[in-house]
C-alpha cells in the first residue's frame, strides 16, 4: 500500500526545484494555490548553481543576468521572485577578449561605438559589415522585451519596438558563422565566434545581448548563480510553498487521462489537482508520461539532437599576482595554447577562461577563481564513467593540462593554485538529470528563430493528458534563465484561470 505524503489533495505538485519550478511555486502561491515542489537534489536552482571548495566559489551558470534594470521585460518577474532586492549588479563593458597566436587582441566591447572602433582598427577593409552590425546593436538598445498588454502603454511599447523588431528579424536568419565568413579579416573570422561561444546561433542573439548589456538591462550579478537560486527559494518558502529535497519523482499518477499526482522513488505519493514538470524533457516524455504523449515538434528535436553541447569545467582557486593584471581584464578571456589539452581524443588548442577577479564574493581578498570550459562529448564520458578509477584519472590529467596551459599566460600560476575541481557531462547529468548532460537544452538555430517570428512555440500542455503542464528550458528553444522564470509565472496563470472556469 502506498503511503501518502499528506492526506490532502494539493492544487499543484511541481517536479523540479530549478528556476522554472521555483518560479512556478512562487507565482502559484501568490495566486492562492497550495503547492509542493519535489527535487531530487539537496539544493535549489538546477543548473543555476555553484559549489564551494576551501573558501572559493566555483560558478556553473550565469554569465550575464537579463532583467537587471527596470524597464526590461524580465525585471518585474525577478522582482516578484525576490532577486532584485537581494542582488548587486555590475555593468559589463566588455563581452570578452580574444588573443591570437601572434599576440593580436580583439576586445568585444558592449558599447557599439567602442566596438565599431575596435573592429575597424583590426580590419578597415570590413567597414560595411562592421558598420551594419554595430548599427544593429545600437538599435537593439531599445529592445526591452516588454510583453504586450492591451493598454495604451502596451500599444505604445509595441510601436516603439517595431524598428528594433524589424532589425532583429533581419539578422535572425543569418548565423554567426555565416556572417563571420563574409569578413575579409581571418583574425575576426576566428575571434568573434570564439568569444561569443556559438558559431551556429543567429546573429540576432549577440545583437540583442550586446544592446541590453550596453543599456544596463543585462549585467553581472555579484556572487554568481547560487545566490539567485537561494533568493527565489527563500521567496517560495516565505509565501508558503513547501519544497521537498532529495525526493526524486518516479512517476506521475494518472486517473482517466488526467495527471492526478506523483509517486516518489521511495513509494510515497502526493495527489494533486495539477502536475507541473519542470525538469528534463527526455525524462518527462519517456518516464513520467509513460509514452502517453506524442508531439512532432519535440520528436523532431530529439531526433536532430540539436542541444547545447555538454561541457567539461575545470575550476581553480588561486592566489593572484599583480603582474597578471586580471583585475583590468573582462570576465571572458580566450587564449591560445602551444600545447593543446586533449579530451576524449579531441585536441583543444585554446582556453575559454572565465575569471572572477572583479567579484569579491567568489574568493577572499587577494585570491580569485578561474574557470575553463571545454565542449566535450557526453557519450565518451559515459563510457569512461563505467570505470570509476579511469574517470578519476582522466579528470586529474585534464586538470594538469589545463593548469599547464594557464601557466603559458599567467607565469607562476602552477604554484599559486590552492584548490580545484573538475566537472564533466556526467556531473551535470547526475545532479540535474539533463539529457546528454546538456546545460541549456535545445540550441537556438536560425531555423528555429525564424519560426519564432511566425508565432511558433513549443507546447506546454497536451490534449492527451489533462491537468499536466511542462515548463523549463526544454520547452524554450535556446534555453536560459529568463524564459524559464516566465514559464513559471505563465503556468500559474493558466492553472488559476482554469480554476475560475
Amino acid at each position: 500500500m502506498k503511503k501518502n505524503i499528506t492526506n490532502n489533495q494539493i492544487d499543484v505538485a511541481i517536479i523540479g526545484a530549478g528556476m522554472a519550478g521555483l518560479s512556478a511555486a512562487v507565482h502559484s502561491r501568490l495566486s492562492g494555490l497550495s503547492v509542493k515542489v519535489f527535487e531530487q537534489h539537496y539544493l535549489p536552482g538546477g543548473v543555476c548553481t555553484a559549489w564551494k571548495r576551501s573558501g572559493y566559489t566555483f560558478d556553473y551558470c550565469i554569465d550575464y543576468f537579463m532583467g537587471s534594470r527596470k524597464g526590461q521585460g524580465f525585471y518585474k518577474i525577478w522582482k516578484t521572485l525576490g532577486v532584485i532586492d537581494k542582488t548587486q549588479f555590475k555593468h559589463i563593458d566588455s563581452f570578452g577578449i580574444y588573443k591570437g597566436m601572434n599576440n593580436q587582441v580583439l576586445n568585444l566591447y558592449t558599447n557599439h561605438y567602442l566596438l565599431e572602433k575596435e573592429l575597424l582598427r583590426i580590419s578597415p577593409d570590413d567597414y560595411k559589415e562592421i558598420k551594419e552590425w554595430c548599427s544593429a546593436i545600437r538599435s537593439a538598445q531599445n529592445f526591452c522585451m516588454i510583453e504586450f498588454t492591451p493598454t495604451i502603454e502596451g500599444i505604445f511599447q509595441v510601436i516603439k519596438s517595431l524598428p528594433t523588431l524589424l532589425t532583429i528579424r533581419k539578422w535572425a536568419g543569418t548565423s554567426c558563422k555565416e556572417w563571420c565568413n563574409r569578413l575579409k579579416s581571418p583574425f575576426l573570422r576566428e575571434a568573434i565566434p570564439a568569444i561569443i561561444g556559438f558559431s551556429d546561433v543567429p546573429m540576432a542573439g549577440p545583437i540583442i545581448v550586446f544592446g541590453m548589456l550596453n543599456r544596463g538591462y543585462a549585467a553581472y550579478p555579484l556572487g554568481g548563480s547560487l545566490p539567485i537560486a537561494l533568493a527565489v527559494e527563500e521567496k517560495a518558502k516565505a509565501v508558503g510553498a513547501e519544497i521537498m529535497y532529495q525526493s526524486k519523482v518516479k512517476r506521475i499518477i494518472f486517473e482517466n487521462n488526467r495527471a492526478a499526482g506523483i509517486e516518489l522513488e521511495d513509494g510515497r505519493v502526493q495527489y494533486a489537482k495539477n502536475v507541473v514538470a519542470a525538469c528534463d524533457a527526455n525524462f518527462v516524455f519517456n518516464t513520467l508520461l509513460e509514452g502517453r504523449v506524442k508531439n512532432a515538434d519535440y520528436e523532431c528535436l530529439f531526433q536532430k539532437k540539436e542541444i547545447h553541447q555538454s561541457i567539461v569545467q575545470v575550476s581553480i582557486g588561486i592566489k593572484m599576482k599583480d603582474e597578471w593584471n586580471l583585475i583590468s581584464m573582462p570576465k571572458r578571456i580566450n587564449l591560445p595554447l602551444s600545447n593543446p589539452v586533449t579530451i576524449n581524443s579531441e585536441k583543444h588548442d585554446r582556453l575559454s577562461v572565465y575569471q572572477y577577479s572583479n567579484d569579491p564574493q567568489m574568493a577572499s581578498a587577494g585570491n580569485t577563481v578561474l574557470v575553463v570550459q571545454y565542449a566535450s562529448d557526453y557519450t565518451e564520458w559515459k563510457k569512461i564513467y563505467s570505470n570509476k578509477e579511469r574517470y578519476r584519472e582522466e579528470k586529474k590529467r585534464i586538470l594538469f593540462e589545463t593548469i599547464r596551459g594557464l601557466e603559458e599566460h599567467f607565469k607562476g600560476i602552477i604554484n599559486n593554485v590552492e584548490t580545484s575541481d573538475v566537472a564533466t557531462p556526467i556531473t551535470c547529468e547526475r545532479y540535474t538529470g539533463n539529457w546528454y548532460g546538456s546545460t541549456q537544452g535545445w540550441i537556438l538555430t536560425t531555423e528555429w528563430m525564424m519560426k519564432s517570428f511566425s508565432g511558433f512555440r513549443l507546447p506546454k500542455t497536451f490534449s492527451s493528458v489533462n491537468d499536466f503542464y511542462m515548463i523549463g528550458q526544454w520547452t524554450e528553444i535556446g534555453g536560459g534563465l529568463p524564459p524559464t522564470i516566465r514559464n513559471g509565472r505563465d503556468v500559474a496563470r493558466m492553472i488559476k484561470s482554469k480554476r475560475r472556469t
